[in-house]
């Protein structure tokens, strides 16, 4: 199966959660970025959750978290070829990409959310998306 034949669309795009947690900043403290994808299936809607969860950390305490989920709509031809009575299965590089746009509008909503505040400076930044996902993503339908 090729992935340039996956037709899709954005549905729609959620935060979940965003914080600012001021009293976990110091300024003299190094930081570091705890980050969190998943995918998950709604077979009803013919769409994919893209789940990422960014942290921004101080001696293991966020100071700054944003959850965004993108949701994406596969095309109803696209959707037989990628589904079967078993099992969902996403390629690769067709993830990927999902997982590119999501990260994407998630630096995106956490521009705009600290925008006017000293946390405007925390920008996620480029991420090994192969290291994220690996292989493809396969989603084991339930059993009738």
């Amino acid at each position: 199966m090729k992935e340039d034949i996956i037709q899709f669309g954005i549905s729609k795009i959620e935060t979940k959660q965003f914080a600012i947690l001021e009293e976990n900043y110091n300024a003299k403290v190094p930081v570091e970025l705890d980050t969190n994808l998943s995918f998950k299936l709604d077979t009803n809607e013919k769409q994919v959750a893209v789940s990422l969860t960014f942290s921004f950390l101080q001696k293991k305490k966020a100071f700054l978290k944003l959850e965004n989920v993108c949701y994406f709509h596969i095309n109803d031809d696209s959707w037989g070829n990628i589904i079967n009575e078993t099992n969902m299965i996403l390629p690769n590089n067709f993830a990927t990409h999902l997982a590119i746009v999501s990260i994407g509008t998630a630096r995106g909503v956490l521009h705009s959310r600290t925008t006017n505040t000293l946390f405007n400076k925390f920008i996620v930044p480029t991420i090994n998306i192969k290291e994220l996902v690996p292989k493809d993503v396969v989603f084991n339908l339930p059993k009738d």
